[in-house]
């Protein structure tokens, strides 16, 4: 039995990460579409 001490805080950095992860993708999500929709204006005007 893995005492709650190290159980919770393991817990609340395993949500952490992965809200941490989620952020990440969308912000890069974001810049991709961003420079996506830069280059194609760059190319077709």
């Amino acid at each position: 039995m893995i005492p709650l001490a190290i159980l919770v805080p393991m817990l609340f950095a395993g949500t952490h990460i992965l809200s941490i992860i989620g952020a990440t993708k969308e912000i890069v999500r974001y810049f991709l579409d961003k420079a996506g929709s830069e280059l194609l204006t760059a190319v077709f005007c």
